[in-house]
């Protein structure tokens, strides 16, 4: 047991910790940023009409194509990956399933629903997919991503309080433990809290003129408070490299406040990119 506290200890997986911390919160950012840049295209299709119909445009039309599937190789969590042959062609989908009572067999007829030259849907007799590369397949893929991402960045910094702990038992410093974030005050954390309640809160309006506004204005809230802290962290570095020259930056406060700086920015991505996708949101299925 004092071997694995002492491996916990070292620097060296502390801030491994904290680099997958960043790199999941950049991912959760760009997949929240990327769902949020999708929304428009989901609520476009789900509006469309059929091809040929009257009143139905024709660069806004779900097209159906009759095919015949090959393969179709179930994964876990109702992913599938479904061979479908189309008029001469032959391509692999790979999506959800919203039906799932068997594996399709070889040779049974399928229907591909295509939409601004995406695959967006593919109806079977037993399966009902959705490819990762249409609308709905897309915000599904994306939104599971960015939940992911953002659960294995919180249990990463859990992990980095740990390693920390277990380093002042075993190695007594004087450096303060890593910040809770948001950092501060208390006053500050409630401010945050009172951020995500009303965020929370803001979509029961039923209103995306009020909808809207609430979840910019708590998204705004939470990434300045985050910044604040970043920009602390950063002034402090500033101030030690100051000092102690660029050889300072390599000794242990140095690294810390560097990792709050790194850490900060991408908790600001993390609110910045949620509340844009919230708004979106808002302003896509609330009325106005």
């Amino acid at each position: 047991m004092g071997q694995v506290r002492w491996t916990l200890a070292q620097p060296g997986v502390r801030y491994g910790v904290l680099l997958v911390a960043v790199a999941a919160g950049l991912v959760g950012s760009a997949a929240l940023l990327g769902h949020a840049v999708n929304a428009p295209a989901l609520s476009a299709y789900q509006q469309a009409q059929t091809c040929g119909l009257q009143g139905s445009a024709a660069d806004n039309c779900r097209l159906f194509v009759p095919g015949t599937v090959l393969s179709d190789r179930p994964y876990p969590l109702g992913i599938h990956a479904l061979t479908l042959a189309t008029e001469g062609s032959r391509a692999v989908y790979l999506g959800r399933a919203e039906e799932d009572r068997s594996a399709i067999g070889y040779g049974s007829e399928a229907l591909l629903v295509l939409w601004r030259g995406r695959a967006a849907r593919v109806i079977g007799q037993r399966l009902v997919l959705e490819p990762f590369t249409g609308p709905p397949g897309s915000a599904f893929l994306l939104i599971v991503v960015a939940i992911l991402c953002e659960l294995l960045c919180a249990l990463a910094l859990g992990l980095q309080g740990l390693a920390w702990r277990l380093r002042a038992s075993v190695i007594p410093t004087s450096l303060p433990p890593p910040p809770s974030w948001p950092a501060g005050r208390p006053h500050v954390q409630l401010v945050f809290m009172g951020a995500l309640v009303v965020a929370l809160l803001a979509a029961r309006t039923g209103h995306a003129a009020i909808a809207a506004p609430l979840h910019a204005a708590c998204g705004l809230v939470a990434a300045g408070l985050m910044g604040a802290a970043g920009i602390g962290s950063a002034r402090a570095l500033a101030a030690v490299a100051g000092r102690r020259g660029m050889d300072g930056l390599s000794e242990e406060p140095a690294l810390r406040l560097g990792s709050d700086v790194a850490l900060a920015a991408v908790l600001v991505a993390l609110c910045l990119s949620l509340a844009a996708d919230l708004v979106v949101n808002d302003l896509l299925t609330l009325p106005r």
